[in-house]
């Protein structure tokens, strides 16, 4: 019973997030116009072309290690 209590609290809190990440998406350009949307968009993609790839050979784990030894 607890594992399936904790499955739906992860199902839920993932569903918030994306949910709140399309709504964001959707209301951006709204607020800030179709040409600074534009600019935005163009470095979100040149982001994940750059970073994704570090982050997928572990600079991730590498930044969690470094913020944890500062804090302590």
């Amino acid at each position: 019973m607890k594992a399936t209590k904790n499955l739906s609290w992860q199902f839920f809190g993932q569903g918030v997030g994306k949910a709140s990440i399309f709504l964001f998406y959707l209301l951006l350009p709204l607020s800030i116009g179709l040409k600074e949307y534009g600019k935005f968009s163009f470095a979100l993609a040149l982001s994940f072309i750059f970073v994704q790839p570090l982050v997928e050979m572990g600079l991730d784990i590498i930044i969690a290690k470094w913020v944890f030894s500062l804090i302590l």
